[in-house]
């Protein structure tokens, strides 16, 4: 939560600017853990893929393209980096499939 409003630059991955991958490979790593940088490396480095039910607070949300850190059971609500011209933010839109941990 400490990176609400802070601006979506493509290809970021420091709090100057985050994309997606890069908000949530920089939390991740700020915790020892490499994820790797891309939704798509994300995706393969995960110990675990289940279903958005199961999801629990700091796992990974993914669609394939897009990616969020969950902040509700069950994914219901995730902060994220959505898109240039808007910022960090929380959100509810249903987007995700799975949840990634490690």
């Amino acid at each position: 939560a400490g990176f609400l409003g802070v601006p979506y630059v493509w290809g970021g991955d420091d709090p100057s600017g985050f994309d997606c991958s890069g908000l949530t490979s920089y939390c991740y790593r700020a915790t020892g853990y490499e994820i790797g940088r891309t939704t798509y490396a994300q995706y393969a480095s995960a110990n675990y893929i289940m279903s958005l039910s199961e999801a629990q607070p700091g796992d990974v949300l993914y669609n394939g393209g897009h990616v969020g850190i969950c902040s509700q059971a069950g994914g219901g609500e995730y902060i994220h980096a959505p898109a240039p011209g808007q910022v960090v933010c929380y959100s509810t839109w249903s987007q995700f499939y799975c949840a990634l941990r490690w």
